[in-house]
């Protein structure tokens, strides 16, 4: 039977929504991408 590494599950879920939280925080970026036009 295969084992299952759940930390690295648990860090490979985490790391999309860290980078995102960064992405998309107005002290980073947030205002840039909000203040660009479509």
């Amino acid at each position: 039977m295969m084992q299952i590494n759940f930390w690295a599950i648990l860090l490979a879920s985490l790391i999309p929504l860290i980078i995102g939280f960064l992405w998309y925080h107005p002290k980073l970026f947030g205002k840039v991408w909000q203040t660009e036009p479509d």
